[in-house]
C-alpha cells in the first residue's frame, strides 16, 4: 500500500483507500483465474500505477489490487503482478455454485472501506471416496501427483483455467494403450516418486517421462499396457528424462466432475481427488463399466512410437506462430515482428520456478539475445501463449495458466508441440522455431493420429530394421503400391503406383513373368518389393498351409532370392518384403509362421511391409479399397469388404495416408477396376502428399556392414554441427560424373550465399513447396496460344502478330514476365539459372492465363550460370516456353559480358543460337525461327559521319540468322526525341531491307529516376507512333521496361496504360514482376489498369504467389535490402543488387558506392546503354574511390588527377569502351586524358579483344557448344573443356532447385527429383540416404557413400573427406611486412604467371584476378622489382574448385627476405 501511495504521490494508505473507493467500476471481463474481475473505471493517480516488473510468488485470496488502469480481486491465492491495496471477504468465485462467478461482465461494482472483515467461513473439505470402491492405494505420492484428464473446456468465460494434462500427447497415448476414451482421467506424476499397491487386478499403462518403473520388483516398461495383479506394488523412480509421467488404468480414474472435467486445478482448489495432490493412504477408484470388450482389446499392446525418446538429449525445438499483437492496436493490429524474430533461434534455459501454470525461461544463455518485455492491455490467453514480462524472461503458459494476461505476447506455441513444453525439466535448453498455420494444423492432425496407433507386443526384433513412423517432412510423403506379376494389368497400374509387390513363384509366377514385371517396374521408376506366399498355386496362396516353420522360412528365402537375382540383372534391387494372402495374415497374427517369415527377412536384410498394427512391421500400409472394422480388415466373405467406387477408395486412401504409421497405400491389382481405382487414389494423394517409393533399396551386406550403434554415431556426427562443416570430394571412379555432381551438392551444398544474410538457407518447407509447385505444373498442360501455333509452324509470324494485337485490344495492353531473369539479377545475385525451368512452367500455365505475352530470359542468367558451373546453352534451352515468346536479352555487340565481339563471331553465334531454338520448337534452322530477342546493349549510338550504328549491325545479323529481333531504344532524358525518331526510321528500313515488316519495338529505362514519368514515356511512345504513321504503317506494339529502384515503377506503368487508353492505343506491353518483388514493377499494382477478366485476375494472383514461393529458394542470396541508389537517381544499370557485395569487397560504405556512381557519371558520362556502359562507369567509380591520390572524392579532384597524368585501377574492357565512346553524349576531355595516361593498358586490352575464339576450334561442334564458346569466349571454352561432363557440371540440377539450393547434408532420404540428361530430357532420381563404408567420416581418410536410385537402379557415390570448411584467416601484408606483395582489388584468383624462385621485374604480369566480371592483370609493383618469389600462398581456379577469394590487402605473393 505504501509503495502505491508513493507512486501516486498520495499521503499514505488512507489516501489510497479514499481515492479508490470514490469511483464506480464496471466489470469488463473475468479472467486470469476463476471469477477474477477486471474492473474498469479507475481514474486519477491510481490509474497510472503499472504492473510489478517481476510478479509476486503468492497473493492472498480476496486481495484487491490495481494495475494498468484497472482494479481486480484475487478469487484464490495465486502468483500475480498487481499492486495490493486491500482485501475483501466477498465470495466472488465458488465452483459448486451456478454460475460459479459472483460477477458478470457489465456489472457495476462499488468498494466500501471497512475497519475489519468478518471471519472467513472454513472451507468444506472434499469428501473422501469410499475405500471399498478403490482399486489402488497410494503408499508414496511422489513430488506432485494429481488426477488429470484432457482439461476443463468452456469455463474460460468465468476465468477458469483449462487445467488438464500438461503433456496431452502422453495422456492420449496411455488411454489408447488401455482402450480408454481420450477423455478418461489418469494420474499425472511430476518427476516420479509415486508408489501404490494394487487392490484389484487392472490393466495399466505408463507413458510420458521415463521413471524406471517396476511392478512387483520387475521392470514395468513405458508405452505398453500391462495387467497388474492384486497385491502387487508399482513403484516409479525419479524421472531420468522428461518431467511428467502418466498412469492410465483401463476404465479411467473415477473422481467427481467439476465444471465438466475431472482435472485437478490446484490454484483454484478444484476438481481431481479431493481438490488436491495425492497423499499417502489415498485410495482411488476406477470406472468399471467402460472397459472395451475383450475381443477388441484382450491383447497386450504397445505404442507405435515414443516421441520423448526421440527428443532425449537434444535441445527442445518448439514451433511457434506470431502472437496477436497488443490489443490497443485495434483488431487489425499486426503481431510485433521484431519481438517474434528476437525469440527465434535464441536458446533459453528452463528455470526451476516452472510449474503447471507456466514454464519460465531464462534468456541468460541465449547468446545475448534478450526479448524486450513489456505490458499491454489484458487479453485472453491460451495454453502455449508466450508472454514476456518487463524483465525480458519469457514464460510459456501451461495447463493451469490464467485465462487472461497483460504481458507482451510475441508468439504462441502450436498445439502439436504443447507436449514438449509439458515435459521440459529445469535446466533443459529450448529454442523457438517459426512455422505456418497450415503446417501447424497438419502437425496436430498427425500427432493425434499417431497417439492413437498401437500394435501387438513385439517379439525380439532385429535392431537395424525397427518400425519408424513418419515424422517431420516424411508426413508429406506417401507411397502407392500394388501387387504385380499375377496376370493382371501391371502396365496400367504402373502408370500410377510407385511401388510394386512382385509375385515370385509361391502362388504364381515364372522366371519369365518375374523378369517381365521387373522390366516394367524399372521402366516406370517404381520401387520393387517381394511378394512371397505359401507355396500353393492351386489356391492362389489364399489358404494357410500346415508346413514346418523351417520349411516355410526356406520357401520364403528361395522366392525372394530368385527375385533379387532377376532385379540384379536389371540393375535394381528388392527394397522390402510384403507377404501375400494367407501368409500375410499369418504374419499379422504372429506365432511360429510369423517367426519364420521374420527370420527369412532378417537373413535377407529386408524390411517387412505390413499393417501398422503388426509387431513385425518396419513399414506400415493401409488398403484403399478394403473396408476396415476397427483397425482390422473386414474379411472378404463379409458384405462390403471391398470398396469398388474409385472416389470412395480415394477418400479412404487420403485418410489413411494422414496416419504417421502408414508409409504406403495398397491398391489390389486383381480388382476388376484396379487401374481406375489407382488413378483416382493417385490423384487424391497428390493433392496433399508427395507420392514416391517409401523404402530405399537394401542389401544384406549394407544392412550389416556396421553395428547399428556405430552407424548411428557416424550419422549423428555427419549431420551435426561439426559434420556440417566437412567437405567431401568424390573418389576417383566413384560413379558417373553426373551422379558425382549430384552427390557433391547433396553433401557439401552448392556454394556460399552472397546476400544480406548469406547463411539464411531456405527452410525445408520452402524446398518442399518449390518441388510441389514444379510437380503440379509439370502435369498440367499449358494453354494453347497464338505463339504456340507460330512456334510449331501452324501459322506465320504475321499471323501471330495479328492474334497478339487482338489480345492486347481485349485486355487494354499486356505484360512480359521478368521473373526470375530480372528479379534475380537485382535481388538474388543473378542466381536465376536453376529456377528458370520451374519459373517458365509457372508463366506458361498461370502467366498466360493472366494475359502475359512474353517471358524474359538471358543475360546474367547465362553468364552468372556459366561462372557457377551451369551450361549456358542448357539454361537457354530450358528457358524457351511452349506458348510464349522467349525475349532473350541479346547483348549483341557486347555478347561476352563487357568485351566486344567481331561481326563474324556474332554471326556464327546468332546462327548457332537460332539452330537450337528452332530445334526446341521442332523447326528447321532454314525456316523462320520463333526467336524474338531484345536487341540492345549496343545502345542508341550512330556515327553521323559514317552512318554506322552498332545496333543496326546486330539487328541485321539477327535477321540474317532467321529470327525476329526487337530493336531497343534506351531511354534517357539526355537523349533528344529527334534522335528517337531517326532511330525508329532506321529500324523500319533495316527490316524492310530484309524483306520483313517491323511490328515491335522496345523502350528500356535501365534505372528509374525522377525523369521516368508516364508523361515522359508516353512522349517517347508517341514519337515512335508518329514515325510509323508517317510511313503508312500500322501502329507498332511498343514494349516498355524499367528497373524499379524507387517503388514507383508499377504506379508509373499503370498511369502509362491509362494514358495509352485515353489515346486509343492498346498495343502497349510492360514488364512486370511478382507482388512486392522489390526490384521491378509490381504486376498486381500495374495491371490493375488493364481490363482483365475475373479469371485473368485470379490467374495473375496465382502466378504472383507461386513465383514468390519459387524465389524464396534463393533466400541466402537475397541482396534486395542493399539498394543504394537514391530514389530519384537516373543511374543506369541492372546490377544494383550486387552493390552490397561490391561494397564489402572494396571495404566501402553504401554512401561511398553511391558517390562512386555519381562522380564517375559526372566525369565520364557514358550515357546510357545499360551493360556495359553503366558497369564501365561503376568500375571507373570504384577506381576513383580506392585511389588514395584523389581527395576529395568529387568530379573536380578526379579531373585534376587525370590531367596530371593519373591512372585508375580499371580493367581493359573499360578502356576499350572509353576509346569507342559509342553514346549520344559528347565526349569530355578527361576521357582522352585518361586513355593517354593508360595507353599501354589500352593497347593490351585491344590486343586481347582481337584474340577471339575461332569457330572451327569449338569442340564439340554443336549449337549449344558454339553458344557457350562464342558467346562467352575463354570462359565458355574453359567450361566446355574442363567442367562440362565432370562432377563440377551443375547443369544436371537445373530442374532440381530444391536440391541445389538447400543446405548441404539436409536432403531427406526418399526425396525424388529430376536430373537433366545431355539430350535435354529428365531422369528421375531418388536419394536413398548415406552409408559410411570406411573410417569415421570425420577422421583422416573418412568416407561417406551417397546412395541414389536412378530409374529403379541403385547407384552409390563414394566421397572422401577433403577439408573442414571454415572461414579462412585473413592474409594481410601487415603480418608479412616487406616480404609480400598485396592485392589492391578484390576478386577470385584465376592464375599465377610466376613460380617460386622467379625473380620479379616491375611491370610484368604477376597474376590474373577476376573482379566484377572482368579479368584484371596484376603487375609486379616497383618495390618488388628484383625480388625473388618465395611462395604462392593462394589457391588458383581449377576444374573442380574456385580460386581463393581475395580482399584488398590480402597477400598474393610471398617474397624471399
Amino acid at each position: 500500500m505504501e509503495d502505491v501511495a508513493a507512486q501516486c504521490h498520495l499521503a499514505g494508505a488512507d489516501a489510497v483507500v479514499a481515492e479508490h473507493t470514490s469511483y464506480t467500476y464496471r466489470v469488463y471481463f473475468l479472467g486470469f483465474m476463476g471469477g477474477f474481475p477486471y474492473l474498469g473505471g479507475l481514474k486519477g493517480p491510481l490509474a497510472a500505477v503499472p504492473r510489478k516488473k517481476t510478479p509476486a510468488a503468492c497473493i492472498a485470496k480476496g486481495s484487491v489490487a490495481v494495475a494498468g488502469g484497472q482494479t481486480g480481486v484475487y478469487s484464490i491465492s495465486s502468483p500475480g503482478g498487481w499492486n495490493i491495496i486491500g482485501r475483501t471477504d466477498a465470495d466472488i468465485f465458488n465452483p459448486a455454485r451456478d454460475p460459479p462467478a459472483m460477477l458478470r461482465p457489465g456489472d457495476l461494482v462499488k468498494f466500501a472501506p471497512v475497519a475489519e472483515l468478518a471471519a472467513a467461513t472454513p472451507a468444506v473439505p472434499a469428501a473422501t471416496p469410499p475405500a471399498e470402491a478403490a482399486w489402488m492405494t497410494v503408499t508414496a505420492p511422489g513430488m506432485l501427483t494429481t488426477v488429470q484428464d484432457p482439461g476443463r473446456f468452456g469455463a474460460a468465460r468465468y476465468g477458469v483455467s483449462r487445467a488438464g494434462a500438461a503433456d496431452p500427447l502422453a495422456l492420449s497415448m496411455g488411454n489408447a494403450l488401455v482402450g480408454n476414451a481420450p477423455s478418461a482421467a489418469a494420474l499425472e506424476v511430476t518427476m516420479g516418486g509415486l508408489e501404490f499397491t494394487v487392490i484389484r487386478d487392472a490393466v495399466v499403462a505408463l507413458t510420458g517421462a521415463d521413471c524406471n518403473a517396476t511392478v512387483a520388483g520387475a521392470p514395468l516398461p513405458r508405452n505398453r499396457c500391462y495387467t497388474v495383479k492384486a497385491g502387487e506394488a508399482v513403484k516409479l523412480g525419479y524421472a531420468t528424462h522428461g518431467m511428467r509421467a502418466y498412469v492410465c488404468v483401463r476404465g479411467g480414474f473415477d473422481v467427481p466432475e467439476v465444471l465438466g472435467s475431472t482435472s485437478t486445478d490446484l490454484r483454484s482448489a478444484m476438481g481431481g481427488y479431493c481438490r488436491r495432490v495425492l497423499q499417502a493412504g489415498d485410495a482411488l477408484a476406477r470406472h468399471e463399466d467402460v472397459a472395451p470388450p475383450a475381443e477388441s482389446f484382450g491383447d497386450v499392446r504397445y505404442a507405435r512410437y515414443d516421441p520423448l525418446e526421440e527428443a532425449a538429449g537434444r535441445v527442445w525445438e518448439v514451433r511457434v506462430l506470431p502472437g496477436p499483437g497488443a490489443p490497443a492496436g485495434g483488431r487489425e493490429a499486426p503481431a510485433c515482428d521484431v519481438d517474434f524474430r528476437a525469440l527465434i533461434g535464441a536458446e533459453y534455459s528452463v528455470l526451476p520456478k516452472s510449474d503447471r501454470m507456466a514454464v519460465c525461461l531464462s534468456a541468460a544463455g541465449s547468446g545475448g539475445v534478450v526479448v524486450e518485455g513489456g505490458q499491454q492491455m489484458s487479453e485472453g490467453c491460451v495454453t502455449g501463449t508466450v508472454q514476456v514480462p518487463p524483465d525480458g524472461n519469457p514464460l510459456i503458459l501451461l495447463a493451469e495458466h490464467q485465462t487472461t494476461g497483460g504481458y507482451k505476447v510475441p508468439a504462441v506455441v502450436v498445439q502439436a508441440d504443447l507436449w514438449k513444453v509439458g515435459q521440459m525439466r529445469p535446466g533443459d535448453v529450448m529454442k523457438f522455431v517459426p512455422t505456418t498455420p497450415a503446417d501447424a494444423v497438419a502437425a496436430l492432425r498427425a500427432l493425434r493420429a499417431g497417439a492413437a496407433e498401437t500394435c501387438l507386443a513385439p517379439p525380439q526384433r532385429f535392431q537395424d530394421l525397427p518400425f519408424r513412423p513418419r515424422t517431420g517432412d516424411a508426413l508429406r510423403r506417401i507411397d502407392l503400391n500394388a501387387d504385380a506379376g499375377e496376370g493382371y494389368d501391371d502396365a496400367g497400374l504402373l502408370q500410377y503406383v510407385t511401388s510394386v509387390n512382385i509375385a515370385c513363384g509361391g502362388h504364381v509366377g515364372s522366371p519369365e513373368s518375374v523378369a517381365r514385371t521387373v522390366a516394367l517396374a524399372v521402366a516406370a521408376g517404381a520401387g520393387i518389393g517381394a511378394h512371397p506366399s505359401y507355396v500353393d498355386p492351386a489356391n492362389f496362396g489364399r489358404k494357410a498351409l500346415d508346413v514346418p516353420p523351417a520349411t516355410l522360412r526356406d520357401q520364403v528365402l528361395w522366392q525372394v532370392s530368385g527375385l533379387q537375382a532377376v532385379c540384379a540383372a536389371y540393375g535394381t534391387a528388392v527394397r522390402y518384403i510384403k507377404p501375400h494372402g494367407a501368409l500375410y495374415h499369418a504374419v499379422l497374427k504372429g506365432g511360429p509362421h510369423g517367426d519364420a517369415v521374420l527370420d527369412a527377412a532378417h537373413r535377407l536384410g529386408l524390411p517387412l511391409l505390413l499393417m501398422p498394427t503388426s509387431s513385425w512391421a518396419t513399414y506400415g500400409e493401409g488398403f484403399a479399397e478394403r473396408a476396415y472394422d476397427g483397425d482390422k480388415l473386414r474379411p472378404r466373405d463379409k458384405p462390403g469388404a471391398v470398396i469398388h467406387d474409385p472416389a470412395l477408395a480415394a477418400q479412404q486412401a487420403v485418410a489413411l495416408a494422414a496416419r504417421p504409421g502408414v508409409h504406403s497405400i495398397c491398391v489390389h491389382g486383381d480388382s476388376p477396376n484396379a487401374v481406375s481405382v489407382a488413378r483416382a487414389v493417385r490423384a487424391a494423394l497428390e493433392a496433399e502428399f508427395t507420392v514416391a517409393p517409401f523404402a530405399p533399396a537394401r542389401t544384406a551386406s549394407s544392412a550389416s556392414a556396421d553395428s547399428a550403434a556405430t552407424r548411428q554415431a557416424r550419422m549423428n556426427w555427419f549431420l551435426g554441427p561439426e559434420g556440417r562443416r566437412a567437405v567431401y570430394t568424390p573418389a576417383p571412379g566413384a560413379g558417373a560424373p553426373w551422379a558425382a555432381a549430384v552427390a557433391k551438392v547433396i553433401v557439401n551444398g552448392y556454394r556460399r550465399g552472397d546476400g544480406v544474410d548469406p547463411e539464411r538457407y531456405p527452410t525445408e518447407r520452402v524446398c518442399r513447396r518449390v518441388a510441389e509447385v514444379q510437380r503440379s505444373l509439370e502435369v498440367e498442360r499449358p494453354p494453347l496460344t497464338a505463339f504456340a501455333e507460330y512456334a510449331s509452324g501452324a501459322t506465320d509470324y504475321d499471323g501471330y502478330i495479328a492474334a497478339l494485337r487482338k489480345q492486347l485490344a481485349a485486355q487494354g495492353g499486356g505484360w512480359v514476365a521478368v521473373a526470375p531473369r530480372d528479379t534475380c539479377q537485382q535481388g538474388f545475385d543473378s542466381e536465376s539459372a536453376a529456377i528458370t525451368y520451374v519459373s517458365r512452367l509457372n508463366c506458361e500455365r498461370w502467366g498466360v492465363r493472366a494475359g502475359c505475352v512474353g517471358y524474359e530470359i538471358g543475360g546474367a542468367q547465362y553468364q552468372a550460370g556459366l561462372i557457377r558451373g551451369f551450361d549456358p546453352g542448357r539454361i537457354a534451352a530450358l528457358g524457351l516456353p511452349d506458348n510464349l515468346p522467349a525475349h532473350s536479352l541479346q547483348r549483341a555487340q557486347y555478347v561476352n559480358g563487357l568485351a566486344e565481339l567481331s561481326s563474324g563471331t556474332r554471326r556464327a553465334l546468332f546462327a548457332a543460337t537460332a539452330e537450337f531454338v528452332a530445334r526446341r520448337y521442332g523447326r528447321s534452322a532454314s525456316s523462320e525461327v520463333p526467336w524474338l530477342p531484345y536487341n540492345f546493349h549496343a545502345g542508341n549510338y550512330v556515327d553521323d559521319s559514317t552512318g554506322r550504328s552498332p545496333l543496326d549491325e546486330t539487328t541485321g545479323e539477327l535477321l540474317n540468322a532467321g529470327c525476329t529481333p526487337m530493336p531497343v531504344w534506351v531511354f534517357s532524358s539526355h537523349f533528344p526525341i529527334s534522335a528517337l525518331r531517326a532511330w525508329t526510321k532506321r529500324q523500319i528500313e533495316m527490316f524492310r531491307a530484309a524483306g520483313r515488316q517491323l511490328h515491335c519495338v522496345r523502350i528500356k529505362n535501365p534505372g528509374h529516376g525522377a525523369a521516368w514519368t508516364a508523361e515522359a514515356v508516353w512522349d517517347h511512345v508517341a514519337a515512335v507512333l508518329a514515325v510509323f504513321e508517317d510511313g503508312g504503317l500500322a501502329p507498332p506494339i511498343v514494349y516498355v521496361h524499367n528497373h524499379d529502384f524507387n517503388g514507383l515503377g508499377a504506379h508509373v506503368g499503370a498511369a502509362l496504360f491509362r494514358t495509352a487508353r485515353e489515346h486509343g492505343f492498346p498495343n502497349l506491353v510492360l514488364d512486370a514482376g511478382y507482388r512486392k518483388n522489390g526490384t521491378h514493377n509490381d504486376a498486381l499494382v500495374m495491371l490493375s489498369a488493364l481490363t482483365l477478366t475475373d479469371e485473368q485476375q485470379a490467374a495473375l494472383r496465382e502466378w504472383s504467389a507461386v513465383q514468390a514461393d519459387i524465389e524464396k529458394i534463393l533466400t541466402r542470396f537475397d541482396s534486395r535490402d542493399s539498394q543504394m541508389t537514391p530514389w530519384d537517381s537516373d543511374w543506369a544499370g541492372g546490377t544494383e543488387g550486387s552493390d552490397l557485395r561490391i561494397a564489402r569487397e572494396y571495404n566501402l560504405t553504401a554512401t561511398q558506392i553511391n558517390t562512386a556512381k555519381e562522380v564517375a557519371s559526372a566525369v565520364f558520362p557514358l550515357e546510357r546503354a545499360v551493360t556495359p556502359f553503366s558497369e564501365y562507369k561503376l568500375r571507373l567509380g570504384i577506381g576513383i574511390m580506392i585511389e588514395t591520390g584523389i581527395e576529395p572524392k568529387n568530379p573536380e579532384a578526379v579531373k585534376a588527377w587525370v590531367h596530371a597524368g593519373g591512372k585508375l585501377q580499371v580493367g581493359g574492357p573499360v578502356l576499350v569502351g572509353l576509346a569507342r565512346w559509342e553514346t549520344l553524349v559528347p565526349k569530355p576531355p578527361e576521357v582522352d586524358a585518361l586513355l593517354r595516361n593508360m595507353h599501354a593498358e589500352l593497347a593490351a586490352a585491344q590486343a586481347q579483344c582481337s584474340g577471339e575464339v575461332p569457330l572451327d576450334s569449338v569442340e564439340p561442334n554443336t549449337p549449344e557448344a558454339c553458344f557457350a564458346a562464342l558467346g562467352f569466349q575463354q570462359k565458355g571454352v574453359r567450361f566446355l573443356q574442363q567442367v562440362k561432363g565432370t562432377d563440377g557440371d551443375m547443369s544436371v540440377l537445373l530442374r532440381a532447385p530444391g536440391v541445389l539450393h538447400r543446405r548441404g547434408k539436409t536432403l531427406p532420404p526418399g526425396t525424388a527429383f529430376d536430373v537433366l540428361r545431355e539430350d535435354g530430357e529428365a531422369t528421375r532420381v531418388v536419394f536413398d540416404g548415406y552409408t559410411f563404408p570406411g573410417a569415421d567420416p570425420g577422421a583422416e581418410g573418412g568416407e561417406v557413400e551417397v546412395r541414389l536410385t536412378v530409374d529403379g537402379r541403385q547407384t552409390a557415390v563414394r566421397m572422401a573427406l577433403s577439408s573442414m570448411d571454415a572461414e579462412e584467416d585473413e592474409r594481410k601484408t601487415a603480418a608479412a611486412g616487406d616480404c609480400a606483395v598485396a592485392s589492391d582489388i578484390p576478386g577470385e584468383l584465376v592464375r599465377y604467371t610466376v613460380a617460386p624462385g622467379d625473380v620479379l621485374k616491375a611491370g610484368e604480369t604477376l597474376c590474373v584476378v577476376e573482379s566484377m566480371k572482368m579479368e584484371y592483370v596484376v603487375p609486379v609493383p616497383q618495390r618488388a622489382d628484383g625480388r625473388a618469389v618465395d611462395a604462392l600462398p593462394l589457391r588458383v581456379r581449377s576444374v573442380d574448385r574456385a580460386g581463393d577469394v581475395i580482399r584488398p590487402g590480402d597477400v598474393l605473393v610471398e617474397l624471399v627476405p
